[in-house]
């Protein structure tokens, strides 16, 4: 082996050389390891990583110190290499430049492209628009490489929407960009929500010239990013790529988020796709059922909605309540289509039994509309329909919805028989609740809403209570002792507000009583 080569794979080994084995090698030839060490692309390094940043300071100082080497252009080369290393920084840069203006040397071309490779890695807008100003006095070219870093440089300052029309600008003008340039855009567009954009960018790369090996894990990317946000056009568009054709298999988490984006907008053949590829896989679970009767359901087609949920009763699989919250909210904005639902719940019924939750959103959605009078015969036909009775949130939906008084009277004592007395009712959304208790009232039946308000003020969910002062009045009047019992807890909550309503009415109620009395006392004394 050359004495020049064996010099130089000793100072560029993965361990730094001593200073007595540089003091063996000559000064060119430590220049020429630096050049080796700054080569961007370190293809002719010797086997082994090596700290590129301290390497390049460790020969540096041995040259100036040791060998009394001058400061140069060289020299300031190779400190500006290390600087775009992520060891460097952006106050390294600028220390470098002032001190090349003490020393008088003037900036090289190489120095400037240097630094704006150091300013993508560490970024400080001022200080590279500073290098460019340079550049621009110095007439020195602004090459492929430097409008790269230029772009990093932006990307990194989180000066997105700027870099974003600077690469556009160099797509729009021909200039070519290297693909890992559109692949760094791309992730950190993804990363940062930017997803249109980011879609934008993937199609400027599928068309970029170079090779396309990375495009694959891009996609995953983009599937994943979207998915994850329900971004449809980003999801579909990954999808039908190469998930659809089965070139790429999407992991199962990320087919959760594909499923669960296509449910959202009703895209029902995307939805059965990817539901057909998770149960070749594994075993279906509720929330699978769900996101496919959601698709369904978005596209506004009852009749399949049914036929899912139908399934998931058949093989009991239990649907939730919470679980028919959107098909609720779909009826809700578009009742046109409760009578295409209650027409497939019928004809489903002369041949199987109904899901209950079904006929019960049936029956809420209508109360909520048009009164519990319109939902009557539904309401009578719930156990016919699904071999059930209705459960106690039906119960309850009827009554708060009912317009008319004897409805309600009907209503109450059905509801009194079935689950008044066997344990606290079922704890509602605040203005189910307070709905509850003001019909109770309304109806004389106290014993009825002092359970609810009993449990309402546990809850504590809110501070005000709409149904406070008249419940009060009415346990005051019937001298029903739970009035302490709801003073003790709205104590215990360090409710004052609520707590003096309780007082103020105990106060006029035994004023009137002091009052009636002494009445009574006149009227006698009269007699």
């Amino acid at each position: 082996m050359e004495p020049k080569t064996q010099a130089l794979e000793a100072i560029l080994a993965p361990r730094p050389p001593t200073e007595k084995q540089l003091e063996k090698v000559p000064t060119a030839t430590i220049n020429d390891a630096l050049a080796l060490i700054r080569d961007p692309e370190g293809s002719k390094l010797p086997k082994g990583d090596i700290d590129r940043h301290q390497r390049i300071l460790q020969l540096v100082e041995y040259l100036i110190q040791n060998r009394k080497v001058r400061l140069s252009s060289f020299i300031y080369e190779c400190m500006m290499d290390a600087m775009a290393d992520p060891q460097g920084s952006a106050s390294g840069v600028h220390s470098l430049f002032w001190d090349m203006e003490n020393e008088g040397i003037q900036p090289t071309e190489t120095i400037c492209k240097s630094a704006l490779v150091a300013l993508a890695v560490h970024p400080d807008y001022t200080l590279r628009e500073q290098v460019i100003s340079i550049m621009q006095e110095h007439w020195f070219s602004r090459d492929q490489c430097a409008n790269e870093h230029i772009l990093l440089g932006l990307l990194r300052d989180k000066q997105y929407e700027l870099a974003y029309g600077k690469l556009f600008q160099m797509v729009e003008s021909k200039v070519h960009v290297t693909l890992w340039v559109f692949d760094i855009f791309i992730l950190v567009f993804g990363q940062q929500g930017f997803l249109d954009e980011m879609l934008q960018l993937f199609l400027r790369r599928k068309h970029a010239k170079g090779s396309d090996a990375a495009i694959s894990n891009l996609l995953y990317f983009i599937l994943d990013t979207c998915s994850q946000v329900f971004h449809y056009q980003g999801t579909v568009f990954a999808w039908n790529s190469a998930f659809r054709t089965g070139d790429l298999q999407a992991p199962d988490g990320v087919l959760e988020n594909v499923l669960a984006t296509a449910a959202k907008q009703g895209d029902v053949d995307l939805a059965t796709e990817v539901y057909g590829i998770i149960s070749s896989r594994r075993k279906v679970q509720i929330h699978h059922y769900e996101a496919l009767a959601e698709a369904f359901m978005n596209d506004g087609n009852m009749a399949s909605t049914l036929s899912i949920f139908n399934i998931m009763h058949r093989d009991g699989v239990p649907l939730s309540r919470g679980g028919t919250r959107g098909l609720v909210q779909l009826l809700l904005k578009d009742a046109s289509l409760i009578s295409e639902l209650e027409a497939a719940v019928r004809a489903t019924a002369k041949d199987s039994q109904v899901p209950p939750a079904i006929v019960a959103v049936l029956v809420e959605v209508v109360s909520h509309l048009r009164g519990s009078e319109a939902a009557m015969e539904l309401y009578r036909d719930i156990d016919s329909l699904t071999g059930e009775p209705p459960d106690v949130f039906t119960m309850q939906n009827m009554i708060v919805n009912s317009r008319g008084t004897a409805t309600t009277r009907t209503l109450l004592d059905s509801y009194k028989k079935r689950f008044h007395g066997n344990g606290d009712p079922p704890l509602r959304l605040e203005q189910v609740n307070n709905q509850m208790i003001a019909k109770c009232l309304e109806l004389g039946e106290l014993d009825m809403a002092m359970s609810y308000a009993l449990q309402a003020l546990d809850a504590r969910r809110t501070e005000e209570y709409p149904w406070l002062r008249l419940l009060a009045q009415e346990a005051v009047a019937k001298e029903d002792t739970r009035v302490w019992e709801m003073m003790d807890k709205l104590e215990e909550a360090k409710n004052q507000d609520a707590l003096e309503i309780v007082q103020r009415v105990i106060r006029l109620r035994s004023m009137k009583r002091k009052w009636d009395e002494r009445q009574d006392t006149r009227s006698a004394i009269g007699r």
